[in-house]
């Protein structure tokens, strides 16, 4: 029974090992996994000649095959790099296009899906990963991709809603409500509101309503409130639940930064302050931060 117990163990792990070789970049005993890089797993499956390359950016795996000057190819494989001297349509060089006579040398004009000196090379989509969201539409360009957004959503990638959240104000009173439609505040969302007053005057914030998600540390929602113009300013605290609700504080400056952040999961209600300009020392029993 011990021998066939061991038979099973061993070649449970060779089947392991088997599959572990076969994910690009890694290496290990099947229990144990570390990846030390694409190029330096058998030269990526490269040709001999040619340079392997790896490019993080598009995949995690993904890598190129370079062919040497005075050849051409994918690069990729026993047959990856050919020598170009001499070659002529004669020889049917395109893998995947149509050959033309250029003097003594040929120039490949490739089926739409391939791209290469030989039309050997599959066009990689980086589309498929579907990297536009909120029902951003993804186009493809010469070296990367571009996203259409709808009208309510911008960024790279489509991930910002559109003046949905933060501006900066200036005057000398005024309201901040969020969301300004009184439903509840959106998954996902870094709002930033600056209010700026005279620079003799400080600010005077009351809460109205105050409700956040609730954390222990306010790790899930919160508004974060910073003595200054910018987020480098004094943080005087960062709240969430109720806990500000019906209180208000001043500021020691002119400038204030109220920074919001929610998460993926649960969303409330938000808040609504009433702000105005004072002159230091006029407002008593506010809230100190």
């Amino acid at each position: 029974m011990s021998e066939l117990c061991c038979y099973r163990d061993t070649y449970k792990k060779s089947l392991i090992q088997n599959f572990l070789y076969n994910i690009s970049g890694y290496v290990g005993n099947g229990v144990h996994c570390t990846f030390i890089g694409v190029c330096n797993i058998n030269r990526g499956g490269c040709h001999p000649l040619a340079t392997c390359i790896e490019n993080t950016a598009i995949t995690g795996t993904y890598r190129e095959c370079h062919c040497p000057s005075g050849y051409t190819g994918s690069g990729e494989g026993p047959s990856g790099c050919i020598q170009t001297a001499g070659m002529t349509c004669d020889n049917n060089p395109c893998r995947h296009g149509t050959c033309h006579t250029v003097g003594q040398s040929f120039r490949c004009v490739c089926n739409p899906g391939f791209h290469g000196t030989l039309c050997d090379q599959e066009e990689i989509d980086v589309c498929f990963s579907a990297p536009c969201q909120n029902g951003g539409t993804c186009t493809r360009t010469a070296s990367s991709f571009r996203c259409i957004c709808p009208e309510s959503f911008e960024g790279p990638t489509c991930a910002d809603r559109v003046g949905s959240c933060g501006r900066h104000i200036s005057g000398t009173n005024g309201t901040v409500q969020f969301p300004e439609t009184g439903t509840t505040y959106d998954h996902m969302m870094s709002c930033a509101w600056v209010i700026t007053v005279p620079i003799s005057k400080v600010i005077n914030i009351t809460f109205d309503h105050f409700d956040l998600e609730d954390g222990g540390n306010c790790e899930f929602d919160f508004l974060q409130i910073n003595d200054g113009p910018n987020a480098g300013s004094r943080v005087m605290g960062r709240f969430c639940g109720d806990v500000m609700h019906r209180r208000n504080f001043v500021s020691t400056h002119n400038h204030i930064y109220l920074w919001f952040q929610s998460d993926k999961t649960v969303a409330h209600s938000g808040f609504l302050l009433q702000w105005a300009a004072v002159d230091p020392g006029k407002i008593i029993n506010s809230k100190q931060l």
